[in-house]
Order: structure tokens, then sequence, then C-alpha cells
């Protein structure tokens, strides 16, 4: 007979096992685990556990960020494991992405009974809706509590904190047979002639037509649709339909600068956000129908725009041969200005070469300078069926790698980081996760080493020289090559000259490839 305590670690597990039962009901493949004690019940359980892929990730940042890319690029989702206290903190900033982007993934974070709040037990915090408005919430004290999870209906990221007494390691493991929980799937009709009727109420011949960031189910329904040649059209690099639909604009800058000195008189918006703030805020100026998959719709800054929601069902997410007619086919007397050059020359440049090496490659953009030369240089004839992504919800700079594996061991296909020197300083500990993935496809990291903040640049602050060099450009004080001894990884030190070349010759499954461009 099992005394007290050995109830309390053999009802853990279970418990634990019952969670990740829950899970997988809800369409969760790949669990993250971090290391900890707190939560040895749910480290024990997916030990066990043949019905997830797992990998374990020492740095919670770095763990939570993988869950992203992972869940943002496929239609499975990720589930990141922590244990308490600080350990919780450290997944703030993807959890903040993941909300502004409404790519949703879980939270499992291990906490101690209620018993020890403010006590002074070790590692012991409040944890309760530690995420605010940015995640929805569950305690999950007992079995019973479970079924709240299959009601879920928010696509933010789900936290689940489960308190677990101790002792909290049993006395053996054994195998779990899954428990199938069942859960009503809400499908909503989509009228497709009611959403002709609307875009073809709202245009008229002083339109045109923003294409902003979309998923990849997204991408696959627009795909789908015929969109008139004559009406003039911005189409985001992000929204990965560059190549499907000719952007009648070089990049974000001229297209804004179009608006101001030729507003259109309404301006239809097809997805999510832009890369240029100010271009999202001067949509708020003018007559703006947004037409959104999202379940949360996304406002323009000043929230003056019409919108419609248009909730996209799961036939229409996989790609078919039937071509959707919901545009008007109608003249336009819309004028574009001409384009006036304004780029980081040899920072475009290496971006340029790197994407028409890439063929077929999904490619993960840094933020801050990278997104943007990207944007100036890939247009339609130089993309070469390649997917985008970038975290361009909150916009940050940590974390980008850890996404871009996460992105990378989903997908399952040929796959690369373009990035900053400052970018991968923030995000060293996820070069780690390399060991711990096996990816069968290549991998290339490239980070443009250009001395540190070239981005502020663009703004007036260079004319205050003293504070602009010291804490503003912030150039890494870390020799990237020197990443090989810290990895294992090949890594090579290339001017963009000597990069094409290059990259016809490795063949490494993993290459970290470091490019030297003085910006100065």
């Amino acid at each position: 007979m099992l005394n007290q305590n050995e109830n309390i670690a053999e009802t853990n597990l279970k418990f634990a096992h019952a969670v990740y039962d829950a899970l997988y009901t809800l369409g969760v493949r790949q669990l993250v685990l971090c290391p900890g004690s707190r939560n040895a019940p749910l480290l024990l359980a997916a030990s066990v556990r043949n019905d997830f892929q797992k990998i374990s990730v020492i740095d919670e940042r770095s763990a939570a960020y993988f869950a992203l890319g992972y869940s943002k690029s496929c239609n499975d989702s990720a589930a990141v494991i922590t244990t308490s206290a600080t350990a919780v903190t450290n997944l703030f900033p993807a959890v903040v992405e993941a909300y502004y982007t409404r790519n949703p993934f879980f939270l499992l974070t291990a906490d101690r009974p209620r018993s020890l709040l403010n006590t002074g037990s070790n590692q012991t915090i409040d944890q309760h809706k530690i995420f605010g408005n940015y995640a929805q919430y569950y305690c999950i004290e007992k079995k019973s509590q479970i079924k709240k999870l299959l009601a879920k209906t928010q696509e933010i990221p789900i936290h689940i904190n489960i308190p677990f007494a101790e002792p909290l390691y049993p006395e053996t493991l054994t195998k779990h047979t899954r428990t199938s929980f069942s859960k009503k799937e809400k499908h909503v009709k989509t009228n497709i002639s009611q959403l002709a009727r609307k875009i073809s109420n709202f245009l008229t011949n002083q339109s045109v037509i923003a294409i902003g960031e979309l998923n990849w189910q997204q991408t696959n329904f627009w795909k789908q649709v015929s969109f008139p040649p004559s009406i003039p059209k911005y189409v985001s690099l992000l929204s990965n339909l560059r190549d499907h639909i000719p952007s009648d604009f070089q990049n974000e800058e001229h297209f804004l600068e179009s608006l101001k000195q030729n507003p259109p008189d309404k301006i239809l918006h097809i997805g999510g956000k832009f890369l240029h703030k100010n271009l999202q805020h001067y949509f708020g100026y003018i007559p703006t129908l947004q037409i959104t998959t999202k379940p949360i719709p996304f406002h323009h800054p000043n929230k003056k725009s019409k919108q419609l929601l248009f909730y996209l069902p799961k036939y229409w997410q996989k790609k078919s041969n039937k071509t959707l007619s919901i545009f008007p086919n109608m003249p336009s007397n819309y004028t574009i200005i001409p384009y006036k050059k304004n780029v980081f020359e040899k920072e475009a440049v290496a971006v340029d070469h790197i994407v028409s090496c890439l063929q077929g490659f999904s490619i993960f953009l840094g933020n801050s300078l990278t997104v943007r030369m990207a944007d100036f240089v890939c247009n339609q004839q130089s993309i070469n069926q390649n997917f985008f992504m970038a975290n361009r919800g909150a916009s940050g700079i940590d974390g980008q790698l850890a996404t871009a594996l996460g992105m990378a061991f989903a997908k399952k296909e040929p796959s690369a980081i373009l990035y900053g020197d400052v970018s991968s300083l923030h995000d060293l500990t996820s070069f780690d996760i390399f060991a711990k993935i096996k990816l069968n496809t290549p991998f290339y990291v490239f980070i443009l080493n250009n001395g540190g903040g070239q981005i502020f640049r663009k703004f007036k602050v260079t004319q205050f020289q003293d504070a602009f060099t010291h804490y503003f450009l912030t150039k890494p004080a870390i020799h990237f090559p020197h990443l090989q001894e810290l990895f294992s990884i090949p890594t090579y030190a290339l001017t963009s000259d000597e990069l094409q070349n290059k990259l016809k010759h490795i063949k490494d499954k993993k290459v970290i490839f470091i490019i030297q461009i003085d910006s100065q």
C-alpha cells in the first residue's frame, strides 16, 4: 500500500498525463521542455510519451520563441513547459509577440501550492495571471478542471498554471495510454458572394489595395483569388504573395510616399500589419475596409477604419484549382508617383545576394534594418518560391534565432535566418538548440555584421554625434567567427562579394555565415 507521500507523487504524474491528453486533443504535437524541479511531473510524464515530438531547451526565453516559431509555421501547435518563479517571467517576450500576431501557443508553468505563497518559500512568486491580458489564463488544480481548456476560443497564448505539491518524484514510471477528450469545433460559414458584394460596393476607380502580413493558411486562400490588374496594389513581402500578385509599388516607403502625394479615396486592406509604422497610422485618415481572418480584429492606430471580419473556414485552408472572382473588373484613375531610391546600399546588396541564392527556402527575417532591406530588394523576379516570416507583432529583436529554428523544425524544408549583429547577441543561447534538434535539411544563419544600430542613421539622432556613437550604434564586442569554438558549428566570415560563390560550394547541413559589411 502506498503511503501518503507516494500517493501525492503518483497523483501528480497522472495529472500531468491528463493535461497532455487535453493538449493533444487541442492539436499540440510539439513539447518544448525546460529543465526544473517543480515541473518534474510534467517532464517525467513527457519522457514516456510517444505521441509528441520533444525537445529540451535550457533557456526559457528561447524555448518560448521556438514554440512560437513552430506554431506559426504549421497546422499543429506547440507547448513550452517550465518550472516556477523567474523561469515563468522569461516567457513574457514571446507571449507578447504571439498576442499581437494572434499566433497562439501553450505555456505550461509549474507552481507551488497556494499555501506557500507569501511565506518566503524559495522560488515562489505570484504566477496568477502573470501575463495579464496577453494570455488566456487557466489555473488547473484537479482533473475535473481540465475540461475548461477544451472550450478555448481566443487565438492568443494559452497559459496553464499547475500547482504541484511535494513529493514530485514517484518511485516508478509506466507508459501511458492517451485518453481521448471530445472538443466541439466551431464552424463559421464563409459567404464568398457576400464578401464579393462588400468589396464591389467599397472600391472606386481611385482606390488602392494593400496586402499586409498573412499566415501561411491565409496566403493559400488568397492565392486562389483573381486580383484585378488595373487597381494599384501594394503587396507586403510578409504576405508571401509577392511572387503571385505583382506589387505596383517598389516597397513600403514608395507606397507611403505615393499615398501622401496622391491620396486615394479608399484603401482595401487585406490581412495584418505592415513594416512601416507611419503607413499604419496613415490608413486611419482614409476610409479603409480591412479583410482579416483573425478572430480578434486588428485595429489601425487611430481606430477609425471600417472593418470586415472574414473568417477562414477549414475547407478554404487547402489549396485547390478553383479560382475565386471576388473583385470587380474596373478601371483605375489612381496615379503612382515615381520611386526615389533610398536604401542602405551595402546591406541591401547582401540581402539581395542571399535571397537570390536560396531558392525554395523558408527565410526568417530579423527586425530593425534587415526586414526593411528585404522589402526593398525582394520583388517578383528575385523571389524563388521562398516563404518569408518575421516577428512583426511587437517587432522586438530578441528570440529571433529560436523562432526561426521553430519554423525550420515545423516546416522540415531548407530554411535560413537573416538578421543583424545586435539581434544575434540577444539570442546566443538559441545556438544550443542546434544540438537538440535533428534537421535533415539545410539551415543557414546569416548575421549582417555592420557595426550595430545602423537603423538609427535614418533618424535625426545622428546630429548628436557623441551620443549617437556611444549609445545608439551599440557595436557588439564579440568576434562572430568565435561562435565556431563555442558551439562547434562551421562559421565563415565573408564579404557580400564572396557570398554568392561560397553559397554554391558549401554542402553542410548546418552552417553559420558571418557576413562582414562596412556601412560607414
